[in-house]
């Protein structure tokens, strides 16, 4: 977003891995000649400007698809066109049935731009593609074309037969009457505002006003394909996926919106292709999250597992793990009673959180510096942006409203950047002195500055030919097959088959020895389990690490009351 710095990266990346799409059309990547931009799962293919403007700061434009691994695997992807700046064009061909459809991200640079003088050229070229292409079976052309079509027809009233779009934006700007020429001539339609109202909105939103210039276009005999299209503003994106923290400096909100349209593939294949202009462009998709309950157990009361209730069940519990039979099935049912037992306490006195363990690693506040105050400002912009981007009213009133969102937004900035230089402040003046009170601290403060350990097992492995490949299906079945070869190679099987023979000649002079009339047990390891040994293990145990497969934290094992019955349980187990 805005460019493929760090920084932007990270909030790139969380909004992907939230909306999970299998296609993204990405437009102004700010890349230059064969850069790329890496995201786990995608292969990308790239339309970059070869040369800067002589008067530029940094490179503008460029345009890149993203396309999921599992995707290539069933189509055949191919570059149909690359040669005009701002057009990218992928073929997508179903392997077996032949299907196919065509996306174009486009890129057209604003009419003051000296980039974009020519629309005509643009459109043009755009035209012929659309009929050298016409034997596919979809096609789709999304991306930022910065013209403003306001109310001007897409459509013929009367014979087209598609829904009533609805327009947001009245005003007609850029490239925007040039825009609709092409859209009639070729017999296209707009997809912004022809779906649910509630989920349509404006695609980019700034402290200068609000416009619609970025749109997803289809043939009309398409139209049926497509299962849903929204807009997600990125203030509602960064409150969808706890974001606000990556905010700052050197990572700015980009402006441009989200555009996300389910589409119905013939060939049996569902795809989502999700369009933006300056940010990735992302698809819906329903996550499931496991909710896991942290409990705190800094502040423990004194009721907590000493009322009669509590001390009644523990007893009946132990009456259950005494006349339980040598079964399993008995045993694991009492002990999965216990476990039910010690959650319900918990759950009514102990003070927790839930959350998902997913989300809490990857939306773990990144910034630290950041409070309750700037969170506070952040919800009152967002407040003010959706009062700008809802208001039909009168032009004095649009006016007043954007007026105060670019007023709650300097004050964000303001604060946020303030709050960044105080606590990058503090940091410098405790370095300086841990480096003279407390040089084991100032050492730890030194290899903190570093940047942050990526510790995921990258999913890639390299085939015979040597290419990379993040296919999950074809990693798992390499690593598969790697491990059956290391353990199956050419002798193991007499190394294995002398081990046996071995261990098994052990066994059977252990068995012979116990056998001896004059053979001493070891009595230390067959004596019956006392309770000093449970409470001795059990104390060792430290506080605040992960539960195991039952869910109790060892905060809990260590009551006595619990200590008893788990005395009763080992009791019958070793029985």
């Amino acid at each position: 977003m805005n460019g493929c710095k760090e920084n932007n990266k990270i909030l790139r990346e969380k909004i992907i891995d939230y909306l999970k799409p299998d296609i993204l059309c990405v437009s102004e990547t700010h890349l230059e000649k064969d850069e790329q931009i890496c995201i786990d799962g995608y292969k990308y293919f790239e339309h970059n400007r070869k040369f800067k403007h002589i008067r530029a700061l940094k490179i503008y434009g460029g345009i890149g698809i993203f396309v999921t691994y599992n995707l290539c695997d069933v189509y055949k992807i191919h570059i149909i066109d690359k040669s005009l700046e701002g057009i990218l064009g992928l073929k997508f061909t179903d392997k077996v049935s032949g299907y196919n459809f065509i996306i174009y991200a486009c890129y057209l640079a604003p009419d003051n731009s000296p980039y974009g003088k020519n629309s005509t050229e643009f459109f043009g070229h755009l035209t012929a593609q659309l009929y050298l292409n016409n034997d596919a079976d979809q096609i789709y052309l999304c991306g930022d074309l910065n013209g403003r079509v306001g109310n001007l027809e897409d459509t013929v009233p009367g014979i087209d037969h598609l829904p009533q779009r609805e327009v947001i934006d009245q005003t007609v700007q850029g490239h925007g009457e040039t825009l609709i020429g092409f859209i009639n001539d070729c017999r296209l339609c707009i997809l912004n505002g022809r779906f649910k109202p509630e989920e349509n909105n404006f695609t980019c939103i700034s402290t200068k006003g609000k416009s619609v210039v970025d749109y997803i276009l289809i043939p009309h005999d398409v139209f049926d394909k497509v299962g849903n299209f929204k807009v997600y503003t990125m203030n509602d994106m960064c409150d969808r996926c706890h974001l606000a923290q990556y905010i700052g400096d050197r990572c700015h909100l980009p402006d441009h919106s989200i555009l996300a349209i389910e589409v119905n593939i013939d060939a049996g294949t569902n795809a989502s292709c999700d369009v933006s202009t300056s940010n990735d462009s992302t698809c819906t998709s329903n996550i499931q999250r496991e909710n896991v309950r942290r409990y705190n157990f800094d502040t423990v009361p004194d009721y907590f597992m000493t009322s009669d209730s509590w001390k009644q069940g523990m007893n009946e519990l132990i009456d259950l793990f005494l006349i339980c039979q040598n079964r399993q099935d008995e045993i694991d049912n009492a002990y999965e009673q216990f476990c039910t037992k010690v959650k319900c306490e918990m759950d009514q006195i102990l003070k927790y959180t839930d959350s998902s363990k997913k989300v809490r690693k990857k939306y773990k506040n990144y910034k630290p510096y950041w409070n309750e105050e700037l969170h506070k400002m952040w919800k009152d912009m967002s407040h003010a942006e959706k009062l700008f981007t809802n208001c039909r009213g009168p032009r004095h009133r649009k006016e007043y409203l954007r007026v105060e969102y670019a007023k709650c937004k300097g004050i964000f900035d303001k604060a946020l950047r303030r709050a960044e230089r105080n606590y990058r402040k503090h940091v410098v003046d405790e370095i300086e002195s841990c480096c003279v009170n407390d040089p084991r601290k100032f050492w730890n403060h030194i290899s903190n500055l570093g940047p942050r350990k990526k510790k995921d097992i990258p999913m890639r492995v390299y085939d015979v030919d040597g290419n990379a490949c993040e296919n999950m299906d074809f990693v798992l079945n390499k690593w598969k097959n790697d491990f059956s070869d290391l353990y199956n190679s050419p002798g193991i099987d007499i190394e294995t088959d002398n081990f046996y023979r071995h261990v098994n000649q052990m066994r059977i002079n252990m068995e012979n020895n116990m056998e001896d009339d004059e053979y001493l047990c070891n009595d230390f390891i067959n004596n019956a389990l006392s309770f000093d040994e449970i409470e001795r293990v059990v104390n060792k145990l430290k506080s605040k690490k992960a539960p195991g497969i039952d869910t109790l934290p060892n905060e809990v094992l260590k009551q006595n009351d619990v200590m008893i019955l788990l005395f009763h349980f080992y009791t019958k187990c070793f029985e």
